[in-house]
Formats: C-alpha cells, sequence, structure tokens
C-alpha cells in the first residue's frame, strides 16, 4: 500500500486489519501520519508510537463488526439508499476467455479487486500478486481511470519480472477499447462485474489478444 503512492503518505491514515507490531511501528515512526487505526498494538509499538507527535493511535477490534446492511447519501430533495458494498471473497468468479488465469493471475486479480472496492468510480487497479502497482479512481471513464492507473504505475514501476504478472480490475463493466487499452501495457488478465451488453464485444477482444477475463458478477460502486 504505501509503495502505490509514497508521496501520498504525508498526513494520511494508515490502517491494518492485524496487530501493529515494533517492526511495523518503526517503519511508520519517520512517516507523518494523522492516524493509525489497528485491531491491536503490541507494547512496543505503542511506546514507540506514542513518542510521535499529533498522531491519534486508534484500537478497532473488528472492522466489519461497524459494517451494516445499507448505507445512505444524501441528494438533492432527498436520500438515496444502496445496499453496503460489504467485503466478500471471490466464491465462484466466472472465466469467460479462452484462455484461464493462471494461480499467479488469480492471486493478483484477488488483490486487485479487493482494492477496487475503496476507490471511487469509476476505478481501475494494476496489480501483481504481490502488491498494487497503481490505483485510479473518480474518473469520468473507465477508460481514463486505466490510462491513469497506468501512468501512476510508471512513475514508480518502470519494471515488472516476468514471474509478476500484471492485472487490472474494474469496478464496473468494461468496453473492448478499454481491454484493447490494458492490453498495450502487458495487462495479462482482466477482472471486472460484467453483466453489460458490452460483453460479447469485451471477451472477444480479450481472446484475440490472449488476454483472460473474469467475470465476479457483482459490482463496486463508490460514490
Amino acid at each position: 500500500a504505501y509503495e502505490s503512492d509514497p508521496s501520498g503518505c504525508t498526513g494520511a491514515v494508515a490502517a491494518f486489519n492485524r496487530e501493529v507490531d515494533v517492526e511495523v511501528a518503526s517503519a511508520l515512526a519517520s512517516e507523518y501520519l494523522e492516524c493509525i487505526v489497528a485491531s491491536e498494538f503490541s507494547g512496543e509499538a505503542l511506546t514507540l508510537l506514542r513518542a510521535k507527535r499529533d498522531v491519534r493511535l486508534v484500537r478497532l477490534p473488528s472492522l466489519l463488526a461497524f459494517a451494516k446492511e445499507n448505507e445512505m447519501k444524501t441528494v438533492s430533495g432527498g436520500v438515496l439508499i444502496q445496499d453496503k458494498d460489504i467485503p466478500q471473497a471471490l466464491s465462484q468468479p466466472k472465466i469467460v476467455t479462452q484462455r484461464k488465469p493462471n494461480d499467479l493471475e488469480n492471486a493478483a486479480m484477488e488483490i486487485a479487486w479487493r482494492v477496487a472496492k475503496h476507490a471511487k468510480t469509476h476505478a481501475a487497479v494494476l496489480a501483481t500478486p504481490l502488491q498494487t502497482l497503481g490505483i485510479a479512481g473518480g474518473q469520468v471513464t473507465r477508460l481514463d481511470a486505466i490510462r491513469l492507473a497506468v501512468v501512476k504505475s510508471q512513475e514508480r514501476h518502470p519494471v515488472v519480472t516476468p514471474n509478476s504478472p500484471r492485472v487490472i480490475a474494474s469496478d464496473g463493466p468494461l468496453t473492448q477499447l478499454e481491454v484493447r487499452e490494458a492490453a498495450k501495457i502487458g495487462v495479462v488478465g482482466l477482472i471486472q462485474p460484467g453483466g453489460s451488453s458490452d460483453d460479447k464485444e469485451a471477451i472477444s477482444a480479450a481472446d484475440d489478444l490472449g488476454l483472460s477475463m473474469v467475470f465476479t458478477g457483482r459490482r463496486h460502486f463508490r460514490l
């Protein structure tokens, strides 16, 4: 997470779904952070982090314990109520292309899809099996999101080893134009919700280019 955008770390919030130990605390100690949230802090980590000025340490035992089934957003003249996008494991994603993703591609897709949930629509996430490379959110089109994710990745990750396949996750359905744009920078797999009138053309483009593509059957949508 840090390496995907180190310049954006200044004044940010760091959140963990596990205990922060002294090793992690040492890495955070050199950064200016507004808040650090974790399920727990070790005693040594607390001693180290409490020495930092103006940082808030928050213990949150379970993030999911605070998740509600619905969320509300105010709009002009009323309220919008929609189902909450609660984190879910990819139980049975549907492979729609002739080429199936291998284990490394599946791992990369899992990471990218989880991260895409937290980026504002339209969003695209470029990732390898071990880390995110570029995150783009809040774009006018998904094509813009893909292009921005690529640009952000190239600023910090110009070289990717052959055994680290790159994939893209899109929070919404893709067209063939976006599939072809992703292929230009060496993406080997895509994960997206599917369910669009453009699905057939997108699948055909992926097959033409030798890419793997997975449909989740569930889209992310974050305003």
